[in-house]
């Protein structure tokens, strides 16, 4: 059994649950609390899940919008640790994240 951690999905965003991408507005929009799961591809749930959302949409229309909420999750994470003196290792990851949303963004831009 994997044990599961409760944590809160702030309303607009994509989760893994189960091994499954959800994007369901409306489940999203109820602050559903979401079972974080030992998946070794997920390591900081409170951005991850976007950041991976926005790497595989493949919808060009909507992907500026992935884009958007991956940076919004990631700014509100890298405020909340700001402080802390732990974390090195999740706020490289976070800028190596950001890195990679911008040069998508450039080539999503440029192809117009």
């Amino acid at each position: 059994m994997v044990p599961s951690i409760a944590i809160k999905t702030p309303p607009p965003a994509v989760v893994i649950r189960d091994g499954l991408l959800w994007n369901d507005v409306q489940e999203l929009r109820a602050h559903e609390t979401v079972p974080m799961t030992s998946s070794p591809e997920i390591q900081y749930p409170h951005w991850q899940p976007l950041f991976q959302a926005a790497l595989l949409e493949l919808e060009p229309e909507r992907l500026l919008e992935r884009i958007e909420l991956a940076e919004a999750a990631i700014s509100e994470r890298l405020r909340a640790i700001s402080m802390s003196t732990n974390h090195l290792e999740e706020k490289r990851a976070m800028g190596d994240a950001l890195s990679s949303l911008r040069a998508i963004k450039r080539d999503h831009i440029q192809r117009g």
